[in-house]
């Protein structure tokens, strides 16, 4: 009867670490994928202001062709493209801005799941450890008594 609450207990312990080691695992692969996702966000906002930035510059200069070709003087529309400019700089920022907020809350997640990982560990090693305690008492009781 001993040699079976042994074998339990060491099953107990087994499984404890396993599950531990395997959430541990999951939680790893959580926090890379969250990191990557950081990483495309910034990527990806980078490219959409640069594509932007691009776009922006060719309708200030058709603005500038159009003011050109009407026979007016750029002085008149000095101030008109002057916050027109700044309305795109602001857009561009913008969208910096909104890539960086969703790569930091990507970031955020993944220091989240890191944290999940080592608790995770920890939690299967403190659970094996008492599995192993209450195994060992009912193996010495079963020896004690038989």
């Amino acid at each position: 009867m001993a040699a079976i609450a042994a074998v339990s207990t060491a099953m107990s312990v087994i499984g404890a670490i396993t599950g531990a080691v395997s959430q541990s695992n999951a939680a790893k692969y959580n926090a890379a994928v969250a990191q990557q996702n950081a990483t495309s966000s910034r990527q990806a906002s980078a490219l959409e202001e640069t594509r932007l930035r691009v776009q922006q510059r060719r309708e200030l200069g058709r603005m500038h062709t159009q003011i050109g070709a009407s026979g007016l003087t750029m002085d008149s529309f000095g101030d008109f493209l002057s916050n027109q400019e700044t309305e795109m700089e602001l857009d561009a920022l913008l969208v910096r801005h909104g890539g960086e907020m969703r790569a930091l809350g990507y970031q955020n997640e993944a220091s989240l799941e890191r944290s999940r990982a080592k608790s995770a560990r920890t939690g299967g090693y403190i659970s094996a450890a008492g599995d192993l305690v209450a195994g060992g008492e009912r193996v010495y009781d079963l020896m004690r008594v038989g």
